[in-house]
């Protein structure tokens, strides 16, 4: 297997994904591929959804590969799909480093890059729970969580739960890096002008817009989120809510909300790169989900100096500023309502005081560009030991 010159070549790093859409991990891949040195480091992604994500043409824009293989599932099953991923890597011999982003999938693909022969193999939870049962499709997720210990050589995790969850073994979870999931703090700075122009496009100069950003899906809880903002029109007449993401659950929510008569009320906006400017048009964020590994949607509501009203299974580990309040699963919706509008209407509203939260985040440890250069020189010492070897 042939070693790039580091001379004259960035290191190429392999990251292995579902696909590159306008996601939560997604996103932040990008934002780091964004802010790394792209002369030393240079990123390429191998996706298992063969569908061409939203991210591909910025991807080839900064130099970066896109590379489809298809899942286990549609691959006709474990032995099939490693004998194509062991040939696509043996056809890349360039890549010394694999970072995989598929959770529980973690395992098939660090077992294949370890027959390979990369030497530097890690892996990355994003996640702190299952929302279901294993179906048939995933019946190669037990063997692939049990693969993860022995074939990485680095560990990683957005969260000490996101590791416990899926790295299991005590001393595995200590070793683990907890990498904070980092924002670009400039871009989620409240930003008055973006605020009224998009208010003004949208109608919403005497509303006050209650936010949400997920993929629709279990873990996001949606229809406990309309059943709070049932209750929050019903105490607030001004109020929207602002939905913004798209998925399989998505069919359903639309009904609950006719059915509630709130159609009027509940934006269904799809998803958009600029989610920044729809954080400083809105008032307040609601995250009530099941679990999250960190929940960094929440991190960038309080970097745009918003009020956060996130579910006690969030961790922690999001609470950035004195703008995210814990509410309990178990409490009513129509007492997370009362909390809520409680707070939205306390709260100081003035640009000035908005502005500060930005700072904040990026004090706490979540500023991109700080991540950007630490993980730059993580694959930089992890190549060179590999070439020593």
């Amino acid at each position: 297997m042939k070693t790039e010159n580091k001379s004259n070549k960035p290191i190429r790093i392999l990251h292995i994904v579902s696909t590159m859409d306008f996601g939560g991990v997604e996103t932040l891949l990008m934002e780091i591929y964004r802010n790394i040195d792209r002369t030393k480091i240079q990123f390429d992604f191998l996706c298992h959804n063969t569908d061409e994500g939203k991210y591909v043409d910025e991807i080839k824009s900064m130099g970066g590969r896109v590379f489809f293989i298809k899942s286990v599932v549609r691959s006709g099953g474990i032995i099939n799909y490693l004998r194509k991923y062991r040939k696509f890597l043996k056809n890349h011999g360039e890549y010394k480093i694999v970072h995989c982003h598929v959770n529980r999938m973690n395992g098939l693909l660090l077992y294949g890059a370890k027959k390979q022969g990369i030497p530097s193999r890690i892996s990355h939870s994003h996640i702190a729970k299952i929302s279901t049962s294993l179906s048939a499709r995933d019946y190669y997720y037990p063997l692939s969580i049990r693969l993860i210990n022995p074939n990485a050589t680095d560990y990683f995790a957005c969260s000490k739960d996101a590791a416990e969850f899926l790295y299991k073994d005590e001393d595995t979870v200590k070793k683990s890096i907890i990498f904070n999931n980092a924002i670009n703090t400039d871009k989620f700075r409240f930003d008055a002008n973006a605020r009224a122009k998009l208010r003004s496009q949208m109608g919403w100069e005497d509303k006050t817009v209650f936010a949400h950003t997920g993929r629709f899906m279990d873990q996001k809880n949606h229809t406990f989120l309309i059943d709070i903002f049932n209750e929050i029109s019903k105490l607030k007449s001004d109020a929207i809510l602002l939905l913004l993401g798209d998925g399989p659950l998505k069919p359903s929510i639309t009904e609950k909300v006719h059915s509630l008569g709130l159609d009027d009320k509940v934006i269904f906006a799809g998803s958009h790169p600029n989610i920044n400017d729809y954080m400083s048009a809105s008032d307040a964020f609601i995250f009530p989900s099941l679990f999250e590994g960190l929940g960094i949607v929440a991190v960038e509501a309080q970097c745009s100096g918003i009020p956060v009203f996130a579910s006690d299974k969030v961790p922690e580990e999001a609470k950035r500023t004195d703008l995210l309040e814990f509410i309990s699963l178990e409490t009513s919706a129509s007492e997370w309502a009362k909390q809520i509008i409680s707070r939205v209407d306390s709260i100081d509203k003035s640009e000035e005081n908005r502005l500060k939260y930005a700072n904040a985040v990026k004090e706490s440890g979540y500023d991109i560009k700080e991540k950007a250069k630490w993980l730059e020189n993580f694959y930089i010492r992890r190549y060179n030991e590999s070439v020593i070897k």
